[in-house]
């Protein structure tokens, strides 16, 4: 409403404006003020009794006088002020009971308000009472009803006010703000030079009008701005916008306005009044801060990395996308230190420990753990942060990345498994122990539970080894696993007797009770299954040159594991080798039985052809003997003849001890006797016993010993190492000379054997000391090939080396080192 101010200081009803330019607040509740409109009729809505007792609980003063002036009622709060009770007031005149009033602004105003039959309100200072007093005056059908309040503390707050807004108005102009004011009424607008300055008039410039100033935003932003202002004019809300400005001399600026209600004193809102300010620059500002943050958002939630943040306290605060997608946990689990619930239990405390202590220091860190994902499987992760400075080098915090190497720590476990594995699986030829210690090692690197089964040669199945991880009650199901082992006639959907049967790997990701249920060989195999709680089943056979030899099973249980290709194929490969090493070991056990049978053989053919030689050779030589009594132009080849088969005789009994010594040393009944003796002397004697086969060739035999070389040695074996030696060189010599030489050097003693023959291939060199082996065609010179194997093998029992130079067509020349005393003897 607004109040047309008369010249008694009496205001009369009107259409709503502001009645001055302070700001106000908000007038007593409407219950009070709003009393006197609703009096026209006193008894309307209430009786008498109620409507008097209602006006008698009002904080302020109510006083009724009829059309003669006479008081008609007065409520307890007049009775309180005037000091006389309504019972000597009621029915006596108004002006004779209070003469002063007669002649006071106040009373001015109540006949006016009686005399025009309008309401009429006045505020008057009562010097009597040293206080302001506003007084309104209702007509009624029956006369005049007065309400009258003390409004001297609302003078007072208001006079403060404009001062307050004075001295505000000078400070938001000082900081660049402009202040406005907006009649809702009118639509007038008053803005200071700080507020036409932030919409680019100028001082002088004439707008006044809220349509005009509106024209000045941009028009994208006017309905906007439009909207807030009357929200706040007719809600509880303040009134907030933020627009731009068309600047008459081109150009845009940003603006913010904030503003309140204005009331009227008695409480009517007049409009609204507030600030504004240039915020063009810090708009630009934030602008180019949101694009910033929007590009860094965007490329870190597009980053094939996890990547975090924390404050400077060590709690995080940021994780992006990638985290949150990762590990399942939203962004108000993740803050703080609620990150370290998505790491595995086993590694949470090392990784919290590295994250303090490097944070205590603000160094770098790096660590590896375990990390949940949303499905439940943990996966090996690299987490590393650098501290995060501020511009004058200060500690903010951290900023750090987690990359997923679980495929790469899978790998190199893999990798690392299958080396160890094959480690094992050559470390010995029983095939089944080797084997049940790789089953261990790959549990929980490739499973939570491995299982081995293997073809019997005789027919049927073994489970041979049953491995499990320390998941919490598998222990106590491994017994109960030997009952169920693959069925050999084959089963459609169990996955071991399925890779049996069809000679291939079985890969099952997902193994929930519907597999289990199709897999069980009955109730109490699905119980069973049941009891593990697998959820993922590799099944590989063992097979080997085309033949099933086995299978082996892993099964997954740890909760969110599930087995992969790249599972699959590890398995493959440890499969490959364990069939390998089954082979290997079957193929050595039946090479083993084989060289048992050779052997047996052997022994039994050398001692069975020995036999015969030894009196064969005792009648040759009986029969040399006897020789020169036979006539020689009668029997003029006899002696040659009978050389000639001693010979033979003699050879043939040296390649049966060359099969026994070889039948010896593959047994492992290779023996030594050894004993103290002079090798210049058996070097010399060896010699002379070839003296007649070298002067037979036309040759020359070259021997240089030292007078004595004594050691402990086996004197036979040694002599078996000179004759094989000499009758090589004399063999291969083509009748040159083949020189001997004996030497000590400290506490060895050096033997080299050197011819001038035909030579040996430099590639024949390394493989003429193995068994069987020749450098030269059998079709021209005899022998087995193991003369030189046995040379060798009677020089290492005694400690020594034995090793060969040559050159084709340039002889060659063998070296034989022996340590006086040889290991064995001490």
């Amino acid at each position: 409403m607004r109040w047309d101010t008369s010249g008694d200081g009496s205001s009369v009803a009107s259409s709503e404006s502001f009645s001055g330019s302070e700001l106000s607040s908000r007038p007593e509740p409407a219950s009070q003020e709003g009393a006197g409109r609703d009096f026209a009729d006193p008894v309307r809505g209430a009786t008498a009794t109620e409507f008097a007792a209602m006006l008698d609980g009002m904080s302020s003063g109510v006083v009724a006088v009829d059309r003669q002036w006479r008081l008609s009622f007065v409520n307890a709060w007049m009775e309180r002020v005037l000091g006389r009770s309504r019972e000597k007031l009621l029915g006596r005149d108004l002006w004779a009971e209070f003469p002063s009033l007669a002649t006071s602004s106040f009373g001015a105003a109540y006949r006016r308000a009686m005399r025009e039959g309008i309401e009429v309100i006045h505020e008057d200072f009562v010097p009597q009472s040293n206080a302001w007093f506003e007084g309104r005056a209702c007509p009624s059908s029956t006369g005049l009803l007065i309400f009258i309040r003390d409004v001297t503390e609302r003078r007072r707050v208001a006079r403060e006010l404009k001062e307050r807004e004075d001295r505000l108005r000078f400070v938001l102009e000082a900081g660049g703000l402009g202040y406005w004011r907006h009649e809702r009424a009118t639509g007038r607008v008053e803005l200071s030079e700080g507020a036409r300055a932030n919409f680019g008039l100028a001082p002088d410039a004439n707008l006044s009008s809220f349509e005009a100033l509106s024209a000045l935003v941009h028009p994208d932003d006017r309905p906007a701005m439009t909207e807030a202002v009357e929200r706040a004019l007719t809600t509880s809300s303040d009134y907030s916008a933020e627009y731009r400005v068309l600047l008459p001399g081109g150009g845009v600026r940003q603006l913010v306005a904030r503003g309140r209600k204005v009331y009227a004193p008695d409480g009517t809102l007049q409009g609204l009044a507030g600030i504004s300010l240039d915020v063009t620059e810090r708009t630009a500002v934030e602008q180019a801060l949101r694009e910033s943050e929007a590009r860094f958002r965007n490329m870190a939630d597009n980053a094939p990395v996890m990547l975090w943040m924390t404050d400077v306290s060590g709690a995080c605060i940021w994780l992006n996308r990638q985290w949150h997608d990762f590990t399942g946990q939203t962004e108000a689990e993740g803050r703080g230190l609620g990150w370290l619930d998505a790491v595995h239990p086993d590694d949470r405390g090392r990784a919290g420990d590295a994250f303090l202590s490097s944070h205590g220091s603000q160094a770098p860190f790096r660590v590896e753990y375990r990390i949940r994902s949303r499905d439940g499987e943990y996966r090996w992760a690299i987490d590393s942060a650098s501290p995060r400075l501020g511009a004058s080098g200060e500690f903010l915090g951290y900023i750090g990345s987690v990359i997923d190497i679980h495929d790469l720590k899978r790998g190199e476990e893999r990798l690392a498994f299958v080396s160890e594995a094959s480690r094992i699986l050559s470390e010995s030829l029983d095939y089944e122990a080797t084997l049940a210690r790789a089953t261990q090692l790959a549990v929980p690197t490739l499973g939570d539970w491995c299982m081995l089964d293997m073809l019997q040669e005789g027919g049927g199945i073994k489970r041979v080894k049953v491995s499990c991880s320390s998941i919490s009650g598998l222990e106590t199901l491994v017994t109960d696993t030997v009952r169920f082992p693959p069925l050999l006639e084959g089963h459609p959907w169990h996955s071991p007797s399925q890779a049996l049967r069809e000679g291939r790997a079985i890969l099952v990701e997902d193994a929930g009770d519907a597999y289990k249920e199709k897999a069980a060989f009955g109730p109490e195999h699905l119980a069973h299954m049941k009891a593990i709680g697998f959820q993922s089943v590799m099944a590989v056979p063992l097979v080997a040159r085309g033949r099933t030899l086995g299978v082996i099973t892993f099964l997954a249980i740890g909760p969110g594991r599930r087995f992969t290709q790249a599972d699959l194929e590890t398995a493959e490969d440890l499969a490959r080798r364990a069939a390998l090493a089954v082979d290997n070991g079957r193929l050595y056990r039946e090479a083993q039985r084989a060289v048992r049978v050779r052997e047996e053989f052997l022994q039994v053919a050398s001692h069975e052809l020995k036999t015969p030689l030894t009196p064969l050779s005792l009648k040759l030589q009986m029969l040399a003997r006897m020789v020169g009594a036979f006539p020689q132009e009668r029997f003029p080849r006899l002696a040659s003849d009978v050389e000639m088969m001693r010979q033979q005789v003699q050879r043939l009994s040296s390649l049966m001890d060359e099969l026994l010594d070889i039948s010896r040393i593959t047994s492992g009944r290779f023996s030594l006797t050894l004993e103290f003796m002079d090798l210049a002397v058996l070097v010399r004697d060896t010699a002379a016993r070839f003296e007649p086969e070298v002067l037979r060739q036309g040759g020359r035999l070259d021997v240089e010993t030292p007078d004595a070389v004594e050691g402990i040695w086996d004197r036979q074996r040694l002599e078996q190492v000179l004759t094989n030696l000499l009758s090589n060189a004399l063999k291969y010599g083509g009748g040159k000379p083949v020189h001997v030489r004996l030497s000590r050097d400290g506490e060895r003693a050096r033997l080299v054997v050197r011819d001038e023959g035909i030579g040996i291939a430099p590639e024949s060199l390394p493989r003429i000391f193995e068994k069987f082996e020749r450098a030269v065609s059998d079709k021209h010179y005899g022998g087995l090939g193991l003369g030189l194997y046995i040379t060798r093998q009677i020089v290492q029992a005694l400690g020594g080396t034995i090793h060969a130079q040559s050159e084709p067509a340039r002889g060659s020349t063998f070296v034989v080192e022996l340590p006086l005393i040889p290991p064995t003897a001490s």
